[in-house]
């Protein structure tokens, strides 16, 4: 994979090496690698990392070949955006976004491997999605980019916005659904002992999670919410909901907990709303905004709801089109 910079006047006179960190965002084991490689041109030919820069240079940088463990198989995606550096897919409900020891096929990442197959580049997932949840992934095309978009990730340059259905019967605290204004749940997250698959609220050596909601719609028992992230723990979402006593509609694994503890198995089963079913938890990944981590330029992907979670929220009585307000949706 080759990547070319133009060099502009106040670049003149600044070593290759210098250029390379600063505007390709290179770590001095990759300055290294080039070294020994040769795979730093300028105008054409080799250059020593410490030679000095002009202005109308073009320097031609040949990023090292690599492979993946996961193996391309033509799995139809759908890309929603794509770059030299990146590719965002649209994952659909029921596919992993990277294969497990118990599903090794039928991956996102594999699918995307297929994609890049051509062009000699692997996909490395910035972020990931549960196998029911649907949207938005970010794939970086060369782990030197997969490391600068995931340090963007870690620092804020990356936001997600989710939209979920939720149950609100019975009915929690009403101030948690007051529309139109911003709410956060704070609890930190650990691994549950008993089911190391799992997550649970864990007030002594969880880690930090914290959740913003914004109440789009209300229709009968059930909430259309929209949701930004502040920090990204396994399950975050899923469990965070459960916990106030709104759990996602078709939650397999985490139901409705009274803020006091959780429910038996008989009481979740009780206090579930009767009605319409859904095969999957109600959580979409609709949008998607980033700023570059070197040029600065941003950047906005949303994707519409998908077909189960549309009608379902319109059997529900609820409007599909308000799917749409999460696209507007920002925090200060």
């Amino acid at each position: 994979m080759d990547f070319e910079i133009l060099i502009p006047e106040h670049l003149a006179g600044r070593q290759w090496k210098s250029i390379l960190r600063g505007e390709f965002g290179a770590s001095e084991r990759l300055l290294r690698q080039f070294a020994r490689d040769n795979a730093v041109f300028v105008n054409g030919q080799p250059v020593y990392l410490t030679a000095r820069a002009d202005h109308g240079d073009v320097l031609t940088v040949h990023l090292p070949r690599e492979t993946s463990s996961v193996a391309p198989e033509p799995i139809p995606i759908t890309i929603a955006y794509e770059d030299s550096e990146i590719l965002v897919v649209n994952k659909p409900p029921g596919m992993l976004t990277h294969p497990s020891a118990k599903e090794k096929y039928g991956s996102l990442l594999a699918g995307a491997n297929a994609h890049l197959a051509q062009s000699g580049l692997v996909a490395h997932c910035v972020h990931r999605l549960d196998k029911d949840t649907s949207g938005l992934v970010m794939m970086a095309k060369h782990a030197h980019f997969h490391h600068l978009f995931d340090h963007a990730l870690r620092h804020g340059l990356i936001h997600r916005t989710y939209v979920a259905i939720v149950d609100v019967k019975p009915p929690p605290d009403e101030q948690a659904l007051r529309e139109g204004e911003w709410h956060t749940i704070n609890l930190p997250i650990g691994q549950d002992r008993a089911s190391p698959s799992k997550r649970t609220i864990d007030e002594e050596e969880g880690r930090t999670a914290i959740t913003h909601y914004q109440v789009l719609e209300r229709a009968g028992n059930y909430a259309l919410m929209g949701i930004m992230l502040e920090t990204g723990r396994t399950h975050q979402i899923r469990l965070h909901f459960s916990a106030i006593g709104m759990a996602l509609s078709g939650e397999p694994h985490y139901g409705n907990q009274a803020p006091d503890g959780p429910q038996s198995g008989a009481d979740l089963l009780m206090r579930r709303p009767r009605g319409p079913r859904l095969r999957r938890q109600a959580l979409h990944a609709a949008v998607l905004r980033w700023e570059h981590p070197l040029t600065k330029e941003r950047f906005e992907i949303f994707a519409k709801a998908p077909a189960d979670l549309a009608s379902f929220w319109d059997e529900v009585g609820g409007h599909k089109e308000n799917f749409a307000l999460a696209h507007d949706l920002q925090r200060g």
